[in-house]
């Protein structure tokens, strides 16, 4: 008589085998979401950091075209626009009017559209480039993505250019004409002239020459501070959205700020 062939049906996973497969997908995804949100951050970082660079090399750029000036309009007073955007040294920091995260200072809209050749309303509704005739010899020094989202980067339906994160660009610009710009953020020498072990105990000869970022020390009369050598520099507040005045440029909330140069 033949021997009967005995199969074992049973050719599914057990219960154990699921959960352990479970467990480690579970595992696996703990362990590669935080490194895609840090490579995304990374990501909009450097592309922030080119921004920063374009931006300052179409101000130098337009600067070197137009007769040495500054794609700003003549027509804004001093109270109207500038008003508060006065550094130490004599050169204007611009940013977001009322959100700024350096405070209250003037709109960098104005100088966007004019950089972008564009014809569209500046952040307080008036048509500032038409027909691009502000837009000197080249048209169009920088190239910017129009957005109608006022939080999400490039250029905002308000003429305001954000970073990656949401952040206006903070501009500060060489008005005094000394080839030094003098930022009202990163000037200061509480920011820029201490580092994390670090504090400011003496007077302006006991700063460093060269501060945070490879800002040099100034001394004009009275106020001492740091300046970046060129025409135009260029930051904005970073993935935190924000900035911590007068703490040291790489502590607290500073530690991520996107810097240009």
């Amino acid at each position: 008589m033949r021997a009967r062939r005995q199969f074992n049906m049973s050719t599914g996973f057990t219960l154990l085998e699921m959960l352990a497969v479970v467990a480690i997908v579970a595992i696996l995804v703990g362990i590669l979401v935080p490194v895609i949100a840090k490579q995304k951050i990374k990501a909009k970082a450097t592309l922030a950091r080119t921004d920063c660079s374009a931006i300052a090399n179409a101000i130098t750029q337009y600067h070197m075209d137009n007769s040495s000036r500054f794609p700003l309009l003549s027509r804004r007073k001093a109270g109207d626009r500038y008003d508060g955007g006065m550094t130490r040294g004599g050169d204007i920091t611009f940013s977001l009017h009322d959100n700024s995260p350096i405070g209250r200072k003037p709109f960098t809209s104005d100088m966007m559209i004019i950089l972008s050749g564009l014809d569209i309303p500046s952040a307080d509704g008036q048509k500032i480039n038409p027909g691009n005739a502000l837009g000197g010899s080249k048209g169009a020094y920088l190239k910017s993505e129009l957005t109608n989202d006022r939080e999400k980067e490039g250029l905002g339906p308000d003429g305001i250019y954000r970073d990656p994160f949401g952040n206006p660009y903070v501009v500060t610009v060489d008005k005094s004409g000394d080839d030094r710009c003098w930022d009202m953020f990163y000037g200061a020498k509480e920011v820029s002239g201490t580092g994390p072990d670090q504090k400011l105990d003496g007077g302006a000869d006991d700063m460093p020459a060269i501060g945070q970022h490879g800002l040099m020390k100034v001394v004009n009369g009275a106020n001492v501070g740091y300046v970046l050598q060129g025409k135009a520099m260029v930051w904005s507040a970073g993935p935190d959205r924000e900035i911590s005045p007068g703490a040291g440029a790489l502590m607290d909330k500073n530690y991520d700020n996107i810097i240009g140069w």
